[in-house]
């Protein structure tokens, strides 16, 4: 829970706020809609996200890296599929493998480059849910990573169709494996991170 005054993360334990000395009260909890509205704030936030008796670094890693870097990611690779400039496997570009493959090329470049601007979206939607501690912050995070491997296996899917080489095919076919499984643990072990801090994910 957080002090009604100056919005200072208090543990279960303290009678009185360390910050400004506020007393707590014991009827005090979060979800009350009066302390709801005096503690979301900024203040707050960057409160709780510098405190050290709860880890935060896998917090502070999804919302300066994690999603920045995917939406930039999934945005650029938007703009290179429908320009059929992404280049995906030695040096072979998606616009070459697609035109050889497939009649209706231009749709599976719109669909992919679609997919990729879907995932962009959705990286900076689930970041938002997380910095203002949303109450579906860890179940945005798992659509996040779902549509993520449902991105990859579209692509990875193109791909199959398009590369004849067993090489490359076995390649890609290893990266769907470590996809799903790499997607699988995430879940799992972001389910038990999210667990231990229910009390900050409140509004």
């Amino acid at each position: 829970m957080f002090c009604r005054e100056c919005g200072e993360y208090l543990d279960s334990k303290d009678k009185f706020c360390p910050i400004c000395g506020t007393e707590v009260l014991k009827t005090q909890s979060l979800n009350n809609e009066t302390e709801k509205k005096h503690n979301i704030t900024r203040y707050q936030r960057e409160t709780y996200l510098s405190q050290k008796r709860i880890g935060m670094k896998w917090l502070k890693y999804l919302l300066f890296f994690e999603f920045i870097t995917q939406a930039v990611i999934s945005f650029g690779n938007a703009i290179l599929t429908i320009t059929g400039n992404l280049t995906i496997y030695d040096g072979i570009e998606m616009r070459t493998l697609t035109y050889d493959s497939f009649p209706n090329s231009l749709f599976i470049l719109l669909f992919l480059s679609c997919v990729y601007l879907g995932q962009a979206v959705l990286s900076l939607y689930a970041r938002k849910q997380i910095y203002d501690f949303r109450k579906t912050a860890y179940q945005t995070y798992v659509l996040y990573l779902s549509y993520y491997l449902f991105m990859s296996m579209s692509a990875v899917q193109v791909i199959l169709n398009s590369v004849s080489l067993a090489s490359a095919r076995a390649l890609y076919k290893n990266v769907v494996i470590f996809e799903i499984v790499y997607v699988i643990v995430l879940v799992g072990l972001n389910f038990i991170y999210f667990k231990k801090r229910s009390d900050l994910f409140v509004f």
